[in-house]
């Protein structure tokens, strides 16, 4: 008895940028969105994890990409605990391979 549906397709780009990003080292998403019922996992489902949401992770690492963060205060242990660790890892990489580093930030007295 499973209790969650797949609703809809979701769009290839987000694909292609998993793809792009070598994302799926880690695993591979799901095709489809998918729609829980109330309850889902709750009781008797216990040997069914929840599968990734790939267009909110899709979303997370595009962000911290885009942003250059270094630092990411993370509550809990899932799919995009290891995204973000990518992201950061990624981060990181292409800092250390600038020639000539940005200044610090100086505050305004």
């Amino acid at each position: 008895m499973e209790s969650y549906s797949y609703v809809e397709k979701i769009p290839k780009h987000f694909f292609k940028y998993w793809k792009k990003e070598k994302l799926n080292k880690y695993f591979i998403p799901v095709s489809k969105k998918i729609n829980y019922t109330p309850f889902f996992n709750v009781k008797k489902q216990k040997d069914i994890s929840f599968p990734p949401e790939i267009i909110d992770l899709v979303n997370l690492h595009k962000l911290i990409r885009k942003r250059k963060v270094f630092t990411i205060l993370e509550f809990g242990i899932g799919y995009s605990s290891i995204i973000m660790a990518d992201a950061l890892l990624k981060n990181k990489n292409d800092y250390k391979k600038l020639k000539t580093k940005p200044e610090k930030h100086i505050p305004i007295k």
